[in-house]
């Protein structure tokens, strides 16, 4: 993407992205928006407007103590992406098939014990 910031005091440079802040590179975290001065962070799904301060907002915004619990939390429960994320070797088709697999697997699962069930009334209503 070319630098799209004719306008604005504080350009953006590709190279903050690959600074680390309490050892999580900002890229991880922060995207750079078409819109001239601004970027996006996609822990908090927030803009960030660097148009004035640069670099230091990002920096800022690092170190915010909400962005700090939400990225931990988010980097706890799903895969963030990243530039430097591994990729995938397993297709997509692959994926797909793996997860009829395990639906199968657990409707049947849940057929045996909705089928158990129904045999337990049955035979508690027979001895009433």
């Amino acid at each position: 993407m070319k630098n799209k910031d004719p306008d604005v005091k504080n350009k953006f440079h590709w190279p903050w992205l690959e600074e680390k802040v309490n050892g999580v590179a900002i890229q991880t975290w922060c995207r750079k928006l078409e819109q001239p001065g601004v970027a996006f962070c996609i822990v908090c799904c927030q803009k960030i407007m660097y148009d004035s301060n640069g670099k230091k907002v990002l920096l800022r915004h690092a170190v915010d103590k909400n962005q700090d619990s939400r990225y931990r939390l988010l980097k706890e429960n799903t895969t963030i992406p990243d530039a430097s994320a591994e990729v995938s070797r397993t297709s997509f088709v692959d994926r797909v098939e793996e997860l009829r697999v395990l639906v199968y697997i657990n409707y049947g699962i849940m057929k045996k014990i909705d089928q158990n069930s129904t045999k337990t009334s049955a035979t508690r209503g027979s001895l009433i």
